[in-house]
């Protein structure tokens, strides 16, 4: 159970370092204008913390996967959902 609870940490940890680290924002936002008013200004978040070596998509979608898990073990709705974005993930 404790080393479920390391690896889980490590992949929080990676995959909140790639979110945070992704120095490109996507050009196209397909709920933009439709759920919510098309952005009027852009900005680019550029982080101090290097990109994770290991983080690719697969190891996004098995994180989601695994918060998601724990989620559902739960007694109590979460409030949030995460999802794993890339170029063979589906949102």
């Amino acid at each position: 159970m404790n080393s479920i609870r390391k690896l889980a940490s490590a992949v929080a940890v990676s995959a909140a370092l790639l979110l945070v680290s992704q120095t490109n924002a996507s050009a196209f936002d397909a709920h933009a204008g439709y759920y919510y008013p098309e952005p009027q200004t852009r900005e680019v978040y550029i982080s101090e913390l290097p990109v994770a070596p290991d983080a690719q998509e697969r190891s996004r979608a098995a994180f989601v996967i695994g918060l998601a898990a724990q989620h559902a073990k739960q007694n109590h709705a979460a409030g949030y959902h995460l999802f794993a974005k890339g170029e063979t993930l589906k949102n």
